[in-house]
């Protein structure tokens, strides 16, 4: 939402940058930042190789209505995270993580499209 700046929502009300919550085995601890600034770290991290996949969902709650044509819900995955250097595997971790999910609904000349758009994504548990 607001590709990964602060936006503007139909009540011209400035809304935050959508945001992922970061955490690590290594530190007990959580942190909040831009979802921009995690993905562009994710290109400075000191290892020669990472792979994020999906482990496993866990669940998908039911969408409800925000406001005309606007829907959403919360997703539940466990996430795998790997840090490789030369092909070997430095650093792993399964985070599970909750990220809501907005149905935009969009008029258009051939008739009503749906938008999928990304919002906040919080850490549940690291290990």
């Amino acid at each position: 939402m607001g590709e990964g700046n602060n936006y503007q929502d139909i009540y011209n009300n400035i809304q935050p940058a959508v945001r992922t919550q970061v955490s690590s085995k290594a530190r007990n601890t959580k942190k909040w930042i831009q979802t921009k600034t995690y993905l562009r770290n994710l290109t400075n991290l000191s290892y020669s190789e990472v792979q994020i996949t999906q482990a496993d969902v866990c669940y998908v709650s039911d969408f409800y209505k925000v406001r005309d044509g606007l829907y959403k819900a919360a997703v539940t995955i466990k996430q795998k995270f790997v840090g490789m250097r030369d092909e070997k595997v430095i650093y792993e971790d399964i985070t599970e993580k909750t990220i809501n999910v907005y149905l935009q609904q969009e008029i258009t000349s051939v008739g009503n499209q749906y938008v999928i758009l990304l919002g906040d994504s919080e850490v549940l548990d690291t290990y």
